[in-house]
């Protein structure tokens, strides 16, 4: 039986963080669904997602990652990216980024 090569030219790495889709749908209508993810790279994510999001398949996304932080400290790191979907499941949507994501770090204390 011959292997099939992978696809992915990046690490998956199995995160579960929250993630927010949020995609303008018509003039001043805005379509938002606070999610989780299965997995994430560099390049893109797996976001399970209980609604179908509407055609457009351009998204923001914005992901909340709980740093390592110790009994005084609570820190997180916010990700943000725009991304297009390119496959849909009924229980999911697979999104590749289209461009750099930006980060932005704060500090709960």
């Amino acid at each position: 039986m011959e292997e099939t090569p992978n696809r992915r030219l990046s690490e998956r790495f199995d995160l579960k963080v929250p993630a927010m889709i949020t995609q303008i749908t018509g003039e001043n209508h805005f379509y938002s669904q606070l999610c989780l993810t299965k997995d994430i790279s560099s390049e893109g994510a797996y976001i399970g997602a209980t609604d179908p999001i509407p055609d457009d398949d351009t998204i923001n996304v914005q992901f909340l990652y709980l740093l390592e932080n110790d009994a005084d400290r609570i820190e997180y790191v916010q990700m943000i990216a725009v991304g297009t979907v390119i496959r849909r499941e009924y229980n999911g949507l697979a999104v590749r980024f289209t461009g750099e994501p930006t980060l932005k770090h704060f500090d709960m204390t």
